[in-house]
């Protein structure tokens, strides 16, 4: 729920939860719970955007096993010229799984969990929670029939709450480049 503070701010609080079960044989646990409680602060700028979230991350592993901390994400967008050129920087230092950090609204993920390559996305969900930091830049440049967009980012994932999951810890760093015309009013070529 968000509130309007006044014509420029916005004041919020969230929370939400999510609960995996496995049923594969070869996990040692039954799953776990993964939550957070926060708040969030928009603020509309006269050149862009700036949204703060903090609050705090649960885990809990059917084991018995909890752990907690802090979380944060920042994110700032320059919108010089109302939407033609448009960059956007974030961070964000959270727990996550794989399912939320692809799904995760704050982001312009340039993929999917599984799209890039279902064997190895599988195989790595297994592992379930993980500390994510995460740092992202992206532009856009919209035209009145052309779009441009860049991305690049880097993601720090440690596997969280399970021994010998070391190969589960990863360093992302990703990019892409986008390019659509339109060719007419429904139909474009990207």
């Amino acid at each position: 729920a968000k509130r309007l503070i006044n014509d420029y701010s916005s004041f919020g609080m969230s929370s939400a939860i999510s609960i995996v079960d496995y049923e594969e044989a070869y996990r040692d646990d039954d799953g776990y719970k993964i939550g957070f409680v926060g708040a969030t602060y928009e603020r509309e700028l006269p050149y862009g955007t700036f949204e703060m979230n903090a609050g705090i991350n649960q885990v809990a592993h059917d084991s018995g096993v909890d752990e907690s901390a802090p979380m944060g994400e920042l994110a700032f967008e320059y919108d010089g010229d109302g939407g033609g050129n448009v960059l956007r920087l974030a961070a964000s230092s959270k727990y996550s799984d794989p399912a939320l950090d692809a799904y995760d609204p704050l982001y312009s993920r340039s993929y999917d969990v599984g799209a890039g390559d279902p064997v190895s996305a599988t195989e790595f969900s297994g592992y379930g929670v993980f500390e994510s930091e995460r740092v992202e830049a992206s532009y856009v440049r919209n035209g009145q029939r052309l779009r441009i967009d860049f991305l690049a980012y880097l993601n720090n994932r440690e596997s969280l709450l399970r021994e010998g999951a070391s190969e589960a810890d990863v360093e992302e760093v990703g990019y892409s480049a986008g390019l659509s015309y339109q060719l007419r009013e429904t139909l474009s070529f990207w």
